[in-house]
């Protein structure tokens, strides 16, 4: 079972991040840089400790028993939040069945929603690196879902 979940997962991933994602190279390049962050932080908190324990370690500061905001790991969390965050609303209008779409409100509210997110990933591309170009890009080639779309329910 274990065999057949990691082959699964390495098929997405090559459809997703990878040779088969159908993205430039560079972008292929940026991604798995990406995805070794996310891997890291979720299997080892790395820079959470670096931001967490490095000044205590320097000898600039003691350590805390309640957490002490950090503007660094704040932006760093908001930043990596708000690109998750575009992905899974992407994916919200697949809820949508083909029988009964969700009101004229609701596409406008998810519409402009997407836009904040695209203009929040753009100006942080704008002013830091040309890496959220590459999360740009890449949104909107593997979830290229808008408020029109929906779950066909008369696919056989």
């Amino acid at each position: 079972m274990r065999r057949n979940s990691m082959k699964e997962e390495n098929k997405i991933l090559g459809l997703m991040l990878r040779k088969k994602a159908g993205l430039a190279p560079e972008d292929i390049a940026q991604l798995q840089k990406w995805e070794s962050f996310f891997n890291k932080e979720v299997h080892g908190a790395t820079l959470t400790q670096a931001f967490e324990h490095g000044p205590a370690l320097q000898g600039e500061g003691g350590i805390s028993v309640a957490p002490i905001p950090n503007k660094d790991s704040i932006g760093m969390f908001m930043n990596r939040f708000t690109e998750v965050a575009w992905m899974l609303h992407r994916t919200l209008p697949m809820l949508q069945l083909s029988s009964q779409r969700f009101d004229s409100e609701w596409m406008g509210k998810w519409k402009l929603l997407d836009q904040n997110f695209h203009e929040m990933v753009k100006g942080t591309a704008e002013l830091e690196r040309e890496f959220f170009y590459t999360i740009i890009r890449f949104v909107n080639t593997k979830f290229p879902f808008n408020e029109e779309t929906c779950y066909d329910t008369h696919r056989k």
